[in-house]
């Protein structure tokens, strides 16, 4: 059977002109033998929310354009719906084909009721909730499997489903810490080529292409064979029509297949942030943009990011290096032992260099404003007088480049990286329209600029300087931070990824890390800042968490803190978090049956007893009846053997239970994550982005 990918990209809710692209890709593939063509998630609406107040309209809007197609189109076509909700996961791929159209979902719950649908909703059944099966279909002697999110793979390859194809509508948008979110470009190293060994079935993976809300998808659609080689590899940023031959017989279209390129994450976070800004900037009906040269690195990435997405006569530059020695009174003086500092003459030459190299429009601050502020630092007392001059004076900058983007109707862009947002957020500073280099941290901007100078050179000098340096290393307390200033910044995005991203706890962090101190104030600053990081634009995502999805309420008044004893088997010092736990625990189980193992073994961990880990073989070789509730697991001693390995499994990944490691140590996971001794052997942690 020949099917055909259209890796296309498209507005979401842009109807008219979607559907006439639709029906175009559907000539061209009826003109190459297509039996069957595929559309990315996004081609009908976008992978976010729709408020709910506009779902209706929408709704009908798309029924109206999905029957305008039933007679037009030149193939059979698969086109999926993403869910409209952001409390209930829905999906549903509609089959348009023999003048039909099909909601596949639902043909599949029809069929799995009996067909009496509506006795199913009587007797409470959720015709939208997205924990029914996974839909199926049959088509020239294939049957097809149809899911969108990593869970429903996993599903697809720890149940027996009888299938030979799976078609992958990917939900996943760009992430920098995630291959699995940039499909073929991550291949083989990503998850994928496991999926299909492990499903014995074909792969159709569909990338979604460009912008949708504040993310970015990047395309990468392929299609693997069974034993996990590539078929067909379409490539990313850009559109395609993708042709490939799959059934039990095919070896796939003969065809020379593009080998995937070794995936590069500084260079392919370079092209995502690229077409993220342009579309956006598009979406929004603008051509120009507006940011600030203030010497720093971020800028010149930011300038030179902006030139390359939407082209140097849309970007315009204000020249704003801040006053001579900044940085140095900042630090107290301290910085400039720790790196190398460029007078602010040094950096205003950069950044007009710069600027002719990129061939961008640069303006000049007006002369005034920087006469009065060059005075009021020179006339202030003291330090802290004259930090507030300096205060003052971004301020004014600020407010220079908000009137120079209302007199251009440009989109005003800030160079505030993920760790500026972090650690030193201020309300005025962090206002503009859009935040591209947001959700990247200040190493990843600088392993950007490097790659980007590699391919073509623009930098004139692509390293950290004093004025890159962020406050919080500053300080003389962080004795115990790395010398060499580059592995300064590193080790703090470390420690700001671990808490962000990895969720690790700041015990967690400093029993692998150390540097007590450093923790404790980054993760004391990344809380104060939160209300200022509020006043920020739109943060373009690069990352699979975001400071906002790490934001606590602003009024918890509670803090963690560095002191905290490891939770481990047989501690006696249970904290009360472990004891409200058992409280609740043996609450749940009042129904469980007596002597059952599963249960008396957790009981007495928690109770904080030292036990021996039973061998679920020798119980099962009694024939126990094991019960969880009032459900009978199984009797059967195969069964049961099975299900208590998978239970103790369980306890062992969250380090409860772990025969190998007694003592709890804490090490690393097969993704570097620190945990439990149980984390490692099971190759995964609570912290994995897997």
């Amino acid at each position: 059977m020949k099917i055909g990918i259209a890796q296309l990209s498209a507005r979401a809710g842009d109807f008219s002109r979607t559907g006439e692209r639709i029906i175009a890709y559907s000539e061209q593939a009826a003109r190459q033998g297509v039996e069957l063509l595929i559309f990315p998630l996004s081609t009908l609406v976008a992978m976010c929310p729709v408020p709910y107040v506009d779902q209706e309209g929408l709704l009908i809007d798309l029924s109206d354009m999905l029957s305008s197609l039933v007679d037009k189109l030149a193939c059979p076509c698969l086109l999926p719906l993403a869910s409209l909700s952001a409390y209930e996961s829905v999906e549903e791929i509609f089959l348009i084909a023999n003048g039909e159209v099909m909601p596949l979902r639902l043909t599949n719950l029809t069929r799995s009721m009996g067909g009496d649908v509506m006795a199913a909703m009587a007797n409470g059944v959720e015709l939208l909730s997205g924990e029914t099966s996974i839909p199926t279909f049959d088509m020239e002697g294939i049957k097809f499997a149809l899911v969108m999110t990593p869970d429903k793979l996993d599903e697809l390859a720890s149940l027996d489903y009888d299938i030979n194809a799976i078609i992958y509508f990917s939900s996943q948008t760009y992430a920098a810490n995630d291959s699995n979110s940039v499909l073929a470009a991550g291949l083989p190293d990503n998850r994928y080529t496991q999926d299909v060994r492990d499903t014995k079935s074909w792969l159709i993976a569909l990338g979604s292409l460009g912008g949708s809300d504040d993310a970015v998808c990047t395309g990468g659609s392929f299609v693997l064979a069974p034993d996990g080689q590539a078929v067909a590899i379409a490539p990313s940023f850009e559109e395609a029509l993708l042709v490939a031959e799959i059934g039990p017989q095919s070896e796939g279209l003969k065809q020379d297949v593009p080998k995937p390129v070794p995936y590069d994450r500084s260079a392919f976070c370079w092209q995502a942030l690229s077409l993220a800004l342009k579309d956006f900037v598009v979406a929004q009906g603008m051509q120009d943009v507006v940011l600030t040269l203030d010497g720093t690195l971020s800028s010149a990435v930011l300038a030179t990011l902006a030139s390359d997405a939407l082209g140097p006569m849309h970007v315009h530059a204000l020249l704003a290096t801040p006053l001579e020695g900044t940085p140095a009174l900042r630090s107290g003086g301290r910085g400039e032992s720790l790196a190398r500092s460029r007078s602010a003459a040094q950096r205003v030459l950069a950044m007009r260099q710069l600027a002719a190299n990129l061939h961008i429009n640069l303006h000049e601050r007006n002369p005034r404003l920087v006469q009065a502020s060059a005075v009021s630092l020179q006339d202030s007392a003291g330090v802290d007088e004259r930090l507030g001059v300096l205060a003052a004076e971004r301020d004014v900058i600020a407010a220079e480049a908000h009137q120079l983007a209302r007199q251009l109707h440009a989109l005003l862009l800030s160079s505030c990286d993920k760790t500026w947002l972090a650690l030193e957020a201020d309300g005025l500073s962090a206002a503009a329209d859009v935040l591209p280099l947001g959700d990247l941290y200040r190493s990843d901007v600088l392993e950007m600029a490097r790659t980007r100078n590699a391919s073509s050179p623009v930098f004139s000098d692509v390293s950290l300087a004093l004025c890159d340096l962020p406050e919080l290393l500053e300080s003389d307390i962080f004795n115990d931070v790395p010398i060499d200033f580059e592995d300064q910044v590193r080790q703090l995005d470390l420690i700001l990824s671990m808490y962000i991203e990895w969720e690790r706890t700041p015990s967690d962090i400093q029993r692998s890390q150390g540097m007590s101190a450093l923790i404790e104030a980054a993760v004391a600053a990344f809380h104060a800042h939160a209300l200022a990081r509020s006043n920020a634009g739109v943060v373009l995502r690069a990352s699979t968490r975001s400071l906002t999805d790490a934001r606590r309420p602003f009024d918890l008044a509670w803090h963690d803190r560095l002191d905290r004893k490891e939770l481990l088997p047989g501690n006696k010092e249970l904290s009360i978090l472990a004891q409200e736990l058992l409280a609740s625990f043996e609450a749940s189980l009042q129904d469980v049956e007596a002597n059952n193992p599963f249960v008396d073994a957790l009981s007495d961990l928690l109770n904080g007893a030292q036990i021996s880990v039973f061998d679920p073989e020798k119980q099962a070789e009694q024939n126990a009846d094991f019960s969880f509730g009032s459900v009978d697991i199984s009797k059967k001693p195969e069964n049961s053997r099975q299900n208590m390995a998978n239970l103790m499994d369980y306890m062992k990944g969250f380090g409860l239970v772990n025969p190998d490691n007694a003592d709890g140590h804490i090490v690393a996971d097969a993704e570097g994550h620190m945990g439990f001794g149980g984390f490692a052997g099971n190759g995964f942690s609570p912290f994995s982005e897997n």
